[in-house]
């Protein structure tokens, strides 16, 4: 039976015992962004088949949606799912029309290594079966499905009490050769899933006594002691006690052998059914029943401490996190793990350099704490959190507001609450948000009156509010604005009196209220580059703005606007992506940027806010536009134009009516762009907007080139450079006076062209100093034209 061990090698790990987890062939950790795919997994893992219908796997992971609802839920977790595993090679979950498939070739499940092992029966095969097993069956996973919670009680039930039948038949057999460390470990682990076992009791009393170790059998009495009266109020069997009282009388003390359950084993690969088992009792019970028996009082000062630590940070504890809250040299904390390794009392992973105590044994250390003390270690951890994560902290901010929390300091537990929530809503999990949001919210109401609660009541109701949009429901979107409204005007940072303004727009657009929704709108302060609105605008939508960003070998921007920490982890990286495309294509690079396009694409194709599609389309649309591809851009640009319009977003139809009129143009449809163009500077006007204006006036007057209207180019061109200069854009000036230079040179006034090619050069030198490679060589073409038409 050592192919359950030796397959491991090489192999994808599914841990299912004591919690999911998911490791790839090289011994990496796979994160799954939804607990659903999780759960999902785990499924398909321990049945007799692993295949299922894709409409019975989405109503047990859904079961409180419509079964639409559900389905639709499902392929956006194959979506997710299918990201998570890319990187790591992994293609063990197979998604057909009908049916979800997992492939185990490649995958050691730890659940069907324990069936198996168990079935074999003999002494080693127990030990090692009971080894795989390090807690209840998928522990902790909490899906929010009823339907999938009537399957994970019992099976957890199941297993729980299949190992404790590995353990009594593990027991008998160890027994055979008399009292042993091995058995009296046996018997603790007993005890620790069933403190309840009187029986166990008396065996240990035995086996100490017959070992002579006096002391320990009666510790094992009071333990008993005190958990009968602690859980039931009842005193021990008079059995026990007779034994309790020849232990103390130092008489010879014998007793039948443990007699083995031989609980049921189901046939290989069957899934488990309800009144197969019962559930765990209560963990405190079991870790105070093992609590006497723990050698913590011969550990170092130094491991004592560390162990607290562990104890206190559970499955996130690593040495980086240790010497974050330690102020020992690192070598002394290196030397307490190693020490705590050898006494067996943490589980430690070399390569990742993070450990975990055992659920028992993490009560046994944390019961003994005073309050105070455990305040005290919390709020050192999600300090250390805090400075390890940096100001991006989206992957711990939930790990850090539950330390802030258990330490008592919902000031500083609430933002990183409201973070978790708002990285809910940016992946897509709108299910997942709700209740997160919630938690924020009963933070907050723990805050005394007062400013800083003011304003994170107001971030917790414009969120709210998004979350109500983005499910449908206009009405309560809406109210809950205004209901905060006064609130807001008098106390809300600029950046939410932005958002919450943008979302009424959008609620009366769609309600067909459009005075009211232009209205809202002008409300908006109008410095983009003030940094005050600075949020309305996605980086890549500024690419005029942002025309000296510099870019590395790759194309990543080296000078990123700071999206990521105020829009959620995705919507950053769609922001990246997308920069980083225009970036490419400014110098020609067009495969790598349609790459980083693609990228932005598929991370805001799923997600329930639009506004990144829209503004990955946009990107797309004009970077077909700069590679030659204008009529194929329209469609991307049409697309982008309708969502807009769908969500209501009176500022993304402004801009895709400048970009859709820049398309037209550069397909021959003059005509046509001048009036997208038109429509989008009549927009700008009403909306009293500067951005884009000076780019879309320039792409005007290029326009009215073409259509031979020089004298109105020329007094469109001129009005884009004033627009450019009142907001240092310098892209958008170089290409109004690269229009000038064009419309000067057709006017009737000859000066030998001194003056035409000395604006066209002041423009191509502006360009390439910004490194614009397409406008550069763009206006050296059009020098070389004029150059040609004048001698």
């Amino acid at each position: 039976m050592r192919s359950e061990d030796s397959a491991m090698n090489g192999t994808a790990k599914l841990r299912l015992f004591g919690g999911f987890s998911l490791c790839d062939a090289r011994g990496q950790t796979v994160s799954l962004t939804l607990r659903k795919t999780e759960a999902l997994i785990a499924y398909l893992a321990s049945g007799a088949s692993r295949s299922h219908q894709r409409d019975q796997l989405a109503t047990l992971l859904w079961s409180e949606s419509s079964q639409s609802s559900a389905l639709q839920s499902l392929r956006q977790a194959r979506l997710m799912l299918m990201r998570n595993l890319e990187p790591h090679q992994l293609s063990i979950v197979n998604f057909s029309r009908r049916e979800i498939h997992l492939d185990d070739t490649a995958l050691e499940i730890d659940a069907a290594a324990f069936v198996s092992l168990q079935q074999a029966g003999d002494q080693d095969s127990l030990v090692r079966a009971i080894d795989l097993y390090r807690g209840d069956f998928l522990a902790g996973l909490d899906i929010e499905s009823e339907a999938f919670d009537e399957w994970l009680q019992p099976t957890r039930a199941w297993y729980r009490s299949q190992v404790e039948a590995a353990l009594q038949r593990l027991l008998a057999l160890q027994e055979q050769v008399g009292p042993h460390e091995s058995s009296v470990r046996t018997a603790k682990r007993i005890l620790a899933l069933d403190p309840l076992r009187e029986d166990m009791y008396r065996w240990l009393m035995r086996a100490f006594a017959a070992t002579g170790h006096r002391t320990s059998a009666l510790a094992a009495y009071d333990a008993c002691r005190s958990v009968l009266r602690e859980e039931l109020d009842v005193s021990p069997e008079a059995e026990t006690e007779e034994l309790y009282k020849a232990i103390l009388r130092g008489a010879e003390t014998k007793g039948p052998p443990v007699q083995s359950a031989p609980g049921a084993l189901p046939p290989k690969g069957t899934r488990s059914h309800a009144n197969e088992g019962s559930l765990a009792p209560d963990e405190a019970a079991a870790a105070r029943a093992v609590a006497s028996f723990t050698p913590l009082s011969n550990l170092s000062n130094a491991a004592m401490e560390v162990l607290q630590i562990a104890a206190i940070c559970q499955n996130h504890f690593s040495l980086r996190l240790l010497d974050g809250m330690s102020e020992r040299p690192a070598g002394r904390n290196e030397a307490a793990i190693r020490e705590l390794r050898r006494a067996a009392l943490l589980q430690w992973d070399d390569r990742s350099q993070t450990g975990k105590l055992s659920d028992p044994m993490r009560e046994n250390v944390l019961g003994p704490l005073l309050p105070s003390h455990r305040k005290h270690l919390h709020y050192a951890a999600a300090i250390a959190l805090e400075e390890i994560a940096g100001p991006e902290a989206h992957e711990s901010c939930f790990e850090i507001a539950e330390h802030f929390r258990q330490a008592g300091k919902w000031a500083q537990a609430a933002p990183h609450q409201l973070r978790l929530a708002h990285l809910e809503v940016d992946q897509g999990n709108l299910e997942s948000a709700e209740p997160q949001l919630k938690k924020a919210r009963a933070d907050i109401s723990k805050l005394p009156e007062g400013a800083a609660r003011e304003r994170l009541e107001i971030e917790a109701a414009v969120l709210g509010s998004s979350l109500a949009e983005l499910r449908g429901d206009l009405v309560r979107a809406e109210q809950i604005l205004v209901d905060i409204w006064p609130t807001l005007k008098r106390g809300g940072s600029t950046q939410l009196w932005i958002a919450a303004l943008q979302a009424r727009s959008r609620l009366r657009f769609r309600r067909g209220q459009f005075r009211q929704s232009y209205s809202l709108l002008r409300m908006i302060p109008q410095s983009c580059n003030s940094g005050k609105t600075e949020s309305v605008w996605m980086p890549a939508e500024r690419f005029a703005d942002s025309a000296g960003i510099a870019a590395d070998e790759t194309g990543r921007p080296t000078a990123m606007l700071q999206r990521q920490r105020t829009a959620g982890l995705r919507a950053g990286q769609v922001a990246d992506a997308a920069l980083s495309a225009f970036c490419q294509a400014k110098q020609k690079k067009f495969a790598a940027a349609y790459t980083a396009c693609d990228q932005a694409l598929r991370l805001s194709e799923d997600l329930p806010d639009t506004t990144c599609l829209i503004v990955s389309l946009q990107t797309l649309g004009i970077i077909q536009v700069w590679d030659g591809e204008a009529a194929t851009a329209l469609q991307a640009l049409d697309r982008a134009q309708e969502l807009a319009r769908d969500r209501g977003d009176l500022l993304r139809q402004y801009t895709c009516h400048g970009y859709r009129g820049y398309a037209l143009v550069n397909a021959g449809r003059s005509a046509e762009g001048i009036e997208a163009f038109s429509e989008a500077l009549a927009m700008a006007a009403e909306l009293r907007l500067q951005f884009m204006t000076a780019m879309f006036s320039a792409w005007l007057a290029e326009a009215l080139i073409d259509t031979g209207e020089y004298d109105q180019a020329l007094g469109v061109a001129r009005n884009a450079v004033r627009l450019a200069n009142e907001r240092n854009e310098a892209w958008a000036r170089s290409v109004a006076l690269r229009v000038v230079g064009q419309a000067l040179s057709l006017s009737p006034a000859d000066d030998g062209g001194k003056l035409v090619d000395r604006i066209l050069r002041c423009a191509q030198e502006m360009q390439s100093s910004l490194g614009l490679t397409l406008e550069t060589d763009r206006t050296g073409e059009t020098r070389a034209e004029v150059a040609r038409a004048l001698h």
